[in-house]
């Protein structure tokens, strides 16, 4: 439930709101009882501990979204170069091996293709196509090989390997920030906007700059993380031009 929260569209406005209405709640607490009390409040000494926590709490989130990415790019890479490695392999064969390997190819890039312009709830139905094709095209390479015994089955390693990149591709592209990690930043954010509206508030000489700062850094953080982790709908997506790439390759080599 959490995790449909902070990939829907409303969490662009509920969290800033909710941010900056924790920051205003310090202000009214530091206000209300102390200040109109005239009753002075002692730092503990504890609060840059506690800022200082949050801050490697973010870093560490921002990391590991960063890191998922990677891996999502990575094994995007590792796809098309065992589909390259597929299409190198049945050149060195006749022109049946040829043509029904560069037909399955071309229709796997230009299903693979449209990873980035399909929700979550389209990619299963996306990868039942996939495997679907990659059925047809294991059912033609056992065919050949009763044709031609032993030859078919050279090929079968490089289809493995294009299978074993393919259903890593799908572990890294799923591979999310645990929601437990989320909600103890964005809860930990609003407790820290608390506590620095509380600490400006209290001050005799109150200024807001620096709890702007804190809510404009904040939030442009939490929306990158959600961008990198999200790679259906955040703006920042796995890159898929290699595919196109492959695609021009196998059609001019590939008859």
């Amino acid at each position: 439930m959490f995790t449909r929260l902070i990939d829907s569209d409303w969490f662009d406005f509920i969290y800033p709101l909710l941010l900056i209405a924790f920051v205003a709640s310090g202000y009214f607490l530091a206000n209300k009882y102390y200040k109109s009390k005239n009753l002075t409040w002692q730092s503990a000494g504890v609060e840059s501990s506690v800022i200082g926590l949050f801050a490697l709490l973010l870093a560490f989130t921002f990391s590991s979204a960063s890191g998922s990415m990677r891996d999502r790019n990575q094994a995007i890479h590792e796809e098309a170069n065992s589909l390259a490695n597929l299409h190198r392999s049945s050149l060195m064969g006749d022109d049946s091996l040829r043509q029904f390997t560069s037909q399955y190819l071309l229709k796997v890039i230009g299903q693979l293709g449209h990873y980035s312009d399909v929700s979550r709830k389209e990619l299963n139905i996306l990868h039942q196509d996939i495997e679907q094709t990659q059925r047809a095209y294991l059912k033609s390479l056992r065919e050949y090989n009763q044709l031609h015994p032993g030859i078919g089955e050279k090929y079968l390693a490089a289809f493995n390997a294009v299978n074993a990149s393919y259903y890593r591709m799908i572990g890294a592209y799923d591979q999310r920030i645990p929601p437990v990690i989320m909600v103890l930043l964005v809860v930990s954010s609003l407790l820290i906007g608390l506590l620095i509206g509380f600490m400006n508030g209290h001050s005799r000489q109150q200024h807001f700059l620096a709890p702007f700062i804190f809510v404009v850094l904040v939030v442009l953080s939490i929306q990158a993380i959600r961008d990198l982790d999200n790679p259906s709908s955040g703006s920042v997506r796995p890159v898929f031009n290699n595919f196109n790439q492959l695609s021009n390759y196998v059609e001019s080599t590939g008859h």
